[in-house]
């Protein structure tokens, strides 16, 4: 089954890997994704990483009017990891009353995050990718023309992915680390589009390959784990 995107909320990082801190909020990429050929529904849609901001809530629903669409055809959520600026946040207040404490919204078809078993949306997987959390899990679907994955936090934008950058702030160790490096392989090997945690879709082509490739050795540990680079030079093969 094909599938369609949009992005409903810009997701931004203040701090840079260059240990640099921007003046851009700390925002997570809010993504809608629902079937192909078909408008979004409650019954056929899924927000992934939903935690809006007061402006992103409003660019989200500009959005979803461009689509001819409202609020109310918001379905299931997703949280790709437990850590705050990903979990479930809506900022109008009558509808923050709706949610109760299992998580779901009363009359608008929201629904918990455990989608892998009977879940409206065949053909969307849920897999898992640690290293940033342990908890850490991805959406990958086919659109037609390729793959997209929706990571969360496995990948935080462009910039940090080129930097073989983890977000050291929450202190990992060296197998958290090395499991981000292995996940992002997972990512890479199969992905044509990857939404990331906090920054625009990224297109998967030869030449980001080939800056990975070359970088990979000044990674955090990639003497620990040399099958990444491996896996990333196939792909790249494969895109040439």
């Amino acid at each position: 089954m094909r599938y369609q995107w949009i992005v409903l909320q810009d997701g931004s990082l203040p701090l840079r890997p260059n240990r640099r801190v921007t003046a851009v909020p700390h925002l997570c990429t809010a993504t809608l994704v629902w079937p192909a050929d078909e408008k979004p529904s409650a019954a056929n849609s899924v927000v992934a990483d939903p935690s809006f901001s007061d402006s992103g809530w409003q660019t989200a629903q500009q959005r979803l009017r461009d689509l001819g669409a409202g609020e109310d055809c918001l379905g299931y959520f997703f949280e790709t990891h437990r850590h705050y600026d990903h979990l479930l946040q809506l900022p109008v207040p009558e509808m923050r009353r709706m949610v109760d404490d299992a998580g779901t919204m009363s009359g608008r078809g929201w629904r918990p995050r455990e989608m892998e078993d009977q879940h409206p949306l065949p053909g969307v997987a849920v897999i898992p990718c640690t290293g940033h959390a342990p908890d850490l899990r991805a959406l990958r679907f086919d659109t037609g023309t390729g793959q997209t994955w929706v990571v969360g936090d496995a990948i935080l934008d462009r910039d940090w992915l080129a930097a073989w950058g983890y977000y050291w702030p929450n202190g990992y160790g060296v197998e958290a680390i090395v499991q981000t490096w292995h996940s992002v392989a997972q990512i890479l090997e199969t992905a044509d589009v990857v939404i990331p945690g906090h920054g625009a879709p990224i297109l998967v082509d030869a030449e980001l390959l080939r800056v990975l490739v070359s970088g990979f050795p000044r990674a955090a540990y990639a003497n620990q784990c040399p099958e990444v680079a491996d896996r990333l030079t196939r792909r790249l093969r494969q895109l040439e």
